[in-house]
């Protein structure tokens, strides 16, 4: 069964090494918990071993979260059946140009549709089996998006799990540039917490309006104001016990452990398996708390 689907893999992984058969068969024998923790030195194919298991576990969608674009391109290349999932940013928006998805006129209105190549994207990852995305991209959708909702991952592998901890923490914490908010002609609200969700809370529905309203005639000013959008929103969505880290030019907030996205991102799929090359046991325990 493994000399099968690792001949179906790709080119680069054609026939499986015996300490990958060893691997594989000692975690489907044991069967998967729901949240499985695996450490393997570098350069064994910890890749291929995710994508094996899949197979192994007949998983009818998967999802691979690398640190990176470029290891996102590595497994694109090396894996045939991999879709990439990357941000909105990452494509141009064919009605207007030198716009980027991300600020495109179908953000203030979903039924506009053009001809980028963000919805061949879309379209991709609606029938697909096995997506690999990034940190970022996965845990936003996962807190503030449906994505992960409407099409739950039956295996979620977090690649590069001795920076989970981080990722995990940076998905919580919010900020607001002072810059950003004069800019766009706001007072500065006193940089506490309570202040700044008050504040965020109050402006939130202005400063959503006045940027879609900008975003749809094609302003210069759309940008500044959609990035104030996502900033405070975040801001006014935050949950309690946030720590306060800056309050100069930058307000920023994080959490003192993020429970709040560990328990999400455990939920947010039937099965976890967190892969790692470099064993760290105080970040491993941290991270298993935090779930």
């Amino acid at each position: 069964m493994i000399s099968d689907i690792f001949a179906g893999l790709g080119p680069r992984y054609s026939e499986a090494r015996e300490i990958q058969r060893s691997i594989l068969t000692d975690l489907t024998s044991a069967k998967l918990g729901k949240l499985t923790m695996l450490e393997l030195p570098t350069g064994i194919g910890k890749s291929a071993i995710a994508l094996a298991l899949a197979e192994m576990t007949a998983s009818p969608f998967t999802v691979i979260n690398t640190a990176t674009i470029s290891l996102q391109n590595q497994y694109d290349n090396d894996f045939p059946r991999v879709c990439k999932l990357v941000g909105k940013d990452n494509f141009a928006c064919t009605l207007r140009p030198k716009t980027t998805a991300a600020n495109a006129p179908c953000i203030a209105n979903p039924q506009l549709k053009c001809g980028s190549d963000y919805y061949k994207q879309e379209e991709e990852f609606r029938t697909t089996s096995v997506v690999a995305t990034n940190y970022a991209l996965y845990l936003s959708e996962m807190l503030h998006g449906r994505r992960w909702h409407d099409r739950r991952p039956h295996l979620l592998v977090c690649d590069e799990g001795h920076r989970l901890l981080d990722f995990l923490t940076s998905a919580e914490t919010v900020s607001l540039s002072r810059k950003l908010v004069e800019k766009c002609q706001f007072k500065w609200p006193e940089p506490t917490m309570e202040s700044m969700q008050s504040w965020a809370k109050l402006n939130i529905d202005k400063i959503r309006g006045r940027a879609y309203s900008l975003v749809t005639t094609g302003s210069t000013w759309a940008k500044s104001w959609l990035a104030l959008m996502w900033q405070v929103q975040g801001i006014a969505d935050s949950p309690a016990g946030l720590i306060v880290t800056r309050a100069d030019d930058v307000f920023e907030a994080t959490p003192l452990w993020p429970r709040k996205s560990g328990r999400a991102l455990l939920s947010s799929a039937e099965n976890v398996l967190v892969m790692s090359a470099t064993p760290i046991p105080a970040r491993r325990s941290a991270v298993s708390a935090s779930l």
